[in-house]
């Protein structure tokens, strides 16, 4: 058994990953891990990166606990090798958040996103798209909670950001818009709510063009803020434009 057999095994569960045949995938990663640790015969890299792909097969899954445990195990050896001050290390928090954030523990969510966070900071800068995406993360777990004060303050540093480094058409801008929408939907900002939206759903029009996913989420929002207001006609309307989209 060779390293080249276990890069294969490596590369090969990407691939599966990326076709959704998780099953596959996990055991590619799986196969790989043992070659590495085989051949290195201590805790490595290479192993790290298996740990922590398998964790993430384990995430789409929704299995959390046992996806959270192989983040673990990749987050001790990449501590031990590379310290904490790097991006594969960033990453694992970010994946950790994830995970946690999937089980509805949001406040742990909320303590590896910062971790995350501190790191992207220190190591990348401000004016990353792994700083924008922490920002969203934890603004969502504050959202998640009802910390809505919070959740509008991180969204809106992600837009600063994202309109600063990308412009006003691009998707992490629409992003941010819709997540603001999101508080304001959630604390009866119902004005506001709309125009977040519609900002969103302009842009989203422009990159994707009208029947893509990510326009017929934003009439799905669009319509719960219809049924909100008692609008149930305009609410109709946009669940049917959603509706002719999914299907």
């Amino acid at each position: 058994e060779s390293k080249q057999l276990a890069d294969v095994w490596y590369q090969s569960g990407f691939i599966n990953y990326r076709q959704a045949d998780l099953e596959k995938a996990f055991e590619s990663f799986d196969k790989s891990c043992a070659i590495y640790l085989k051949i290195f015969g201590k805790d490595n890299l290479e192993q790290a990166s298996c740990y922590s792909a398998m964790g993430s097969v384990l995430k789409k899954k929704g299995e959390y606990d046992k996806a959270i445990n192989y983040f673990i195990k990749s987050l001790y050896i990449l501590l031990e090798i590379v310290g904490e001050d790097s991006r594969e290390v960033a990453t694992i928090y970010h994946n950790l958040g994830n995970a946690y954030n999937g089980k509805g523990e949001y406040n742990k969510a909320i303590d590896f996103h910062q971790k995350s966070l501190d790191i992207s900071l220190r190591v990348i800068g401000p004016k990353h798209p792994d700083v924008i995406n922490s920002y969203n993360n934890i603004g969502n777990s504050f959202l998640s909670v009802g910390d809505f004060d919070k959740a509008i303050g991180f969204f809106r540093k992600a837009l600063k950001i994202s309109l600063e480094v990308f412009g006003e058409e691009v998707e992490q801008v629409s992003h941010s818009y819709n997540n603001i929408g999101n508080v304001y939907s959630s604390i009866g900002e119902i004005d506001s709510a709309i125009i977040y939206y519609e900002k969103s759903l302009s842009i989203d029009m422009k990159i994707w063009g009208p029947g893509h996913p990510e326009v017929a989420k934003l009439y799905v929002n669009l319509g719960s803020i219809c049924n909100q207001m008692g609008d149930y006609d305009g609410a109709i309307r946009y669940f049917k434009k959603a509706e002719n989209i999914f299907i």
